[in-house]
């Protein structure tokens, strides 16, 4: 007999129960996907926002527009780390970058508060040769370096260290990339999903996501995004996104309403590991989790 999957506030209050998160704003910064194991693991805690209510204000936005989305990550396997990744806002013009970057401190040594973002001077010389610095108040300077692609939404590898302060680490292998803009349209079929993230044979949705991205960042160096998902099969809604921001190659949501959370890849192309909740839909199977894969059209 197929397993039923459980309304959604018993769903999501199972992981609360079990991780406490309500009193840290914005837990998924303090939760790099930097540790082996499925998305859908991590995706769970970040989704317990909607029993909790989004305990601090939305971001202000930033005043400029000229900012690409960059996402730095500690290779995978790497052993354990104060900072697992940052992400940010990035402009390079005549060999100068600015921006900001936010970085992830590890949930396990807490070497500095989450939702933090700094301001970041660096060049890009001839050869493509990134060098970054990051100061971090009291928790030490980041410096990160690689040797950028010509396409620089391929991923490439580099290294990044902090020196002093509260999160010192040595120098550490990592990923960068610049992220292209989510805007556009993403379908694809996403399966019910019960308590411990298996899939409910059967019960699939068609689901399309109309996204528009911002092109101008909040003061963390996340892009607002806009738009709606629509669902037909297993229920159908028509879900207005509200509080969803990108960061590097994640998709979150923050209050409470339709969640989607999911991971992009640097072009774009597709949203994997998407979980679609909506538990201010009139269908109310869609209260269940919904996850799969959407692809650009």
């Amino acid at each position: 007999m197929a397993r039923k999957s459980l309304p959604t506030q018993q769903l999501l209050q199972n992981f609360t129960d079990s991780i406490i998160l309500c009193p840290i704003p914005f837990p998924r910064r303090t939760i790099p996907p930097m540790h082996p194991g499925p998305r859908l693991l991590l995706l769970f805690p970040l989704a317990t926002l909607l029993a909790c209510g989004s305990s601090s204000p939305s971001p202000s936005a930033s005043t400029t527009s000229n900012f690409s989305n960059w996402q730095i990550r500690m290779l995978y396997g790497t052993s354990s780390t104060t900072v697992g990744m940052f992400t940010g806002a990035l402009q390079i013009s005549n060999g100068l970058v600015t921006g900001s970057l936010m970085p992830y401190p590890d949930a396990s040594t807490k070497c500095m508060a989450p939702s933090q973002s700094f301001a970041v001077t660096g060049t890009l010389d001839a050869s493509n040769n990134l060098i970054l610095s990051v100061p971090m108040a009291g928790a030490g300077t980041a410096t990160i370096t690689a040797a950028l692609p010509a396409n620089p939404e391929a991923v490439t590898n580099g290294s990044f260290q902090i020196a002093g302060g509260t999160c010192v680490m040595s120098a550490t292998p990592m990923t960068i990339s610049q992220f292209a803009s989510a805007t556009g349209t993403y379908i694809g079929t996403l399966t019910v999903i019960d308590m411990t993230g298996n899939p409910v044979p059967g019960d699939t949705i068609t689901a399309t996501a109309v996204l528009t991205q911002s092109a101008t960042p909040n003061n963390l160096g996340e892009f607002p995004l806009s738009g709606t998902i629509t669902a037909t099969g297993a229920c159908n809604d028509r879900a207005t996104l509200i509080g969803t921001l990108v960061a590097g190659g994640g998709l979150d949501s923050f209050v409470t309403g339709p969640v989607f959370i999911a991971e992009i890849d640097p072009t774009a192309s597709t949203i994997s590991g998407a979980v679609f909740i909506d538990p201010t839909a009139a269908d109310t199977r869609c209260y269940a989790a919904f996850n799969g894969t959407l692809t650009r059209q």
